[in-house]
């Protein structure tokens, strides 16, 4: 392996093989892309787990990475845990461009009662060398068509459940739970241990074969329509936003649905800044296009698709709200976070609010309403009742979603003028 490559751009990019499989989440840390999970997440006395951390370099050259283990002493009711490590710390140095999985064996031995989220914590201090460069955007990129580690590997480390909650720039956390019952297991590895997923060494054959699926992807996608995605999405984004503690009024799914809509068919090439080919749900696609049990199932298709189409809903939503409203809405570094908090919400790994639902995601809805319209849908009863469903909401926020409402009734009064310059007309009774 060379010790430099050139800086990556729009012919020469990077698989993104973290975000095939954490669902595009990650922690940007300096020049080191990364997720940590526990696995598994409930285990018994005896039992030996890991705390897997995925590290996937954003640099041209090698960058060394200091993990460190941060183990709980007490549980909540304050009775002591007795977990052990073979090593507490652990050091990787990452190639330019590797995407990596260290794991750090860890288990639990007697005395120790069950107890219920003990929290792991991990911290990285990354070292890299003078005059490095960037080679991966912070946002991800295309999904890996060439792989040193079988589908079925694949889809193992998907159901690990990555995460990127963190106390710190530098810290990532998750919780595992201690359940009734003692085991006699094997002992764990007597050393963590690194294994690479990815290296650029396959680049040109990776490169060539992603081009062909991409190709096929945009034929896929090109025979997406509102009618045949509008309904089913409403259905998915009512199921997750309540999923996670935030039921939506049929209005407000309605609204999220039609956001989503619009970036489904050609809202991405209609604005500056964004395109079919760089959005993060057509990479997933790519790498999706090859299943006939997903892209042959609409429903199967939007589930699986539903964590990218909302990170590109986000931000494209966010231009939209920004240039209507004429506010700034942060940098695109603060935009991409965002997106990715939003994720993080409907996934269940951070608490949700009101605001992951209005901005933008409602808000940019309202704008579309008379664009991405259902086909047994009254656009004006759809104002009528967002905006009964956001009097409600008011009666039980505080001044925290001031700007939003504010906006919001500017957007009223905006999706209003629309209907009528388009001539469509008001009901009689709502």
């Amino acid at each position: 392996m060379p010790g430099s490559m050139p800086p990556t751009n729009t012919n020469n990019e990077l698989p993104d093989v973290l975000g095939m499989i954490t669902g595009g989440l990650r922690l940007n840390v300096s020049v080191l892309q990364c997720a940590f999970a526990l696995h598994p997440r409930s285990t018994v006395v005896g039992q030996p787990f890991e705390a897997l951390v995925l590290l996937q370099s954003a640099a041209d050259k090698p960058i060394q990475v200091n993990v460190s283990l941060r183990l709980p002493k007490k549980d909540n009711a304050g009775n002591k845990i007795n977990l052990w490590v073979p090593k507490e710390s652990a050091q990787v140095t990452l190639q330019p461009a590797e995407t990596g999985l260290l794991h750090m064996p860890i288990v639990s031995r007697p005395p120790m009662s069950p107890a219920p989220d003990l929290p792991v914590l991990i911290k990285l201090d990354v070292k890299f060398p003078r005059n490095v460069q960037l080679v991966r955007p912070p946002s991800g990129g295309r999904p890996a068509s060439v792989l040193s580690i079988s589908p079925f590997r694949l889809n193992i480390l998907r159901e690990v459940g990555f995460r990127i909650a963190h106390l710190e720039d530098t810290v990532l956390n998750d919780t595992f739970e201690i359940v009734p019952g003692v085991i006699s297991a094997a002992p764990p590895p007597n050393a963590p241990r690194y294994e690479s997923l990815w290296t650029p060494n396959d680049l040109a054959k990776e490169q060539a074969r992603y081009a062909e699926l991409e190709q096929t992807a945009e034929q896929f996608a090109a025979t997406i329509t509102r009618h045949a995605v509008l309904d089913p999405l409403i259905e998915l984004v009512e199921q997750r936003f309540l999923k996670v503690g935030l039921p939506l009024h049929p209005t407000e799914a309605l609204l999220v649905a039609k956001t989503i809509t619009y970036v489904l068919e050609d809202g991405l090439d209609l604005h500056p800044g964004f395109s079919l080919y760089a959005s993060r749900w057509f990479k997933q696609l790519v790498g999706m296009i090859e299943d006939p049990t997903t892209t042959k199932n609409n429903e199967k298709l939007l589930l699986a698709l539903f964590p990218s189409l909302i990170y590109d809903s986000v931000l494209l939503g966010l231009t939209l709200v920004s240039d209507e409203s004429r506010s700034n809405l942060g940098a695109p570094a603060e935009q991409i976070d965002y997106a990715n908090e939003v994720v993080a919400a409907l996934e269940g790994h951070i608490p949700i609010d009101l605001g992951h639902a209005y901005l933008p995601l409602i808000l940019a809805g309202m704008l579309l309403n008379y664009r991405i319209k259902g086909m047994r849908e009254n656009p004006w009863f759809t104002l009528h009742e967002i905006q009964q469903a956001w009097q409600a909401r008011l009666h039980g926020v505080d001044n925290q979603f001031e700007w939003i409402a504010r906006v919001f009734n500017d957007f009223f009064l905006r999706a209003e003028k629309d209907l009528d310059e388009a001539r469509i007309a008001r009901p009689n009774k709502f």
